[in-house]
């Protein structure tokens, strides 16, 4: 790797550190810079402008996450089992990359267009469970309904709960980074999602017909 790559990587892994704690807006170039021990130009040099080095870390995030979603994704067995496989994976790589939520967070919460290294992530991962989804609905081991929206159920427990980390850990002791408790959220996550998504035969209680008004009349006279 030569020296010109060296100083791209660094200022790519030092502006990922700062986005994901102060966001885009917080960040400054020269506190990029500083941290990545690069005189101040260098950012001009290797990316062009600041929102390109943003998009580049972006990138360095994404892509491996997508990655290994797609791989767990793809694994042999019927959709329920690879949707779970890819919720483990989903957590598991949030839980091993800390600043992916933090970064995810600062860039969902600014009324803007999503950047398009995200969006491009997004709905990769967006389609591929969607895929899932319908191959259980055709199989009958997935309940009916917009496939879309069931995306929705799946992400939306193991995002809220890498979101609201620091303050579990804090406020409730759900602390992530103790292995145990971490499983234990694992396991609590996907049986609530393979509930909120299978098909199950729900027996109900038989209801008694409402009595006519002549049998209404007819018990109080008997009694």
């Amino acid at each position: 790797m030569n020296e010109s790559q060296t100083t791209r990587d660094t200022l790519i892994v030092a502006a990922r550190a700062l986005f994901a704690r102060n966001g885009y807006e917080g960040t400054s170039i020269k506190a990029i810079t500083t941290r990545a021990r690069a005189n101040l130009g260098a950012v001009t040099y290797h990316f062009g402008a600041k929102e390109e080095l943003y998009y580049a870390v972006l990138r360095s995030v994404g892509e491996p996450f997508k990655v290994r979603l797609l791989a767990a994704a793809a694994q042999p067995g019927p959709p329920l089992d690879r949707i779970e496989g890819f919720v483990r994976a989903f957590f598991d790589h949030l839980c091993d990359h800390s600043e992916m939520p933090s970064l995810m967070m600062h860039e969902l919460s600014l009324r803007r267009p999503v950047p398009s290294p995200l969006r491009g992530i997004m709905g990769t991962i967006f389609r591929t469970v969607a895929g899932l989804i319908r191959e259980g609905q055709k199989d009958g081991t997935i309940i009916g309904g917009e496939p879309r929206l069931l995306v929705v159920s799946v992400l939306a427990l193991p995002a809220y709960v890498m979101w609201m980390r620091v303050p579990l850990g804090e406020v409730v002791g759900l602390d992530t980074h103790d292995h145990r408790v971490r499983e234990q959220i694992l396991d609590h996550i996907v049986i609530s999602i393979r509930r909120s998504i299978e098909t199950q035969q729900v027996k109900r209680p038989m209801r008694r017909p409402a009595a006519s008004g002549s049998r209404r009349r007819a018990r109080r006279r008997e009694s």
